[in-house]
């Protein structure tokens, strides 16, 4: 394994947990509106 591909890896598990965050907070936010449809 080489450290290319574990830097890698950290930035990918970043961006999975920072996009995951924001769709969480996208719902949360939505629960009493049509947000979240209109987002996506």
């Amino acid at each position: 394994m080489s450290a290319a591909f574990t830097v890698g890896l950290i930035a990918g598990l970043v961006c999975v947990g920072s996009l995951g965050a924001i769709i969480m907070a996208i719902f949360v936010m939505g629960k009493d509106s049509d947000f979240p449809r209109r987002a996506l």
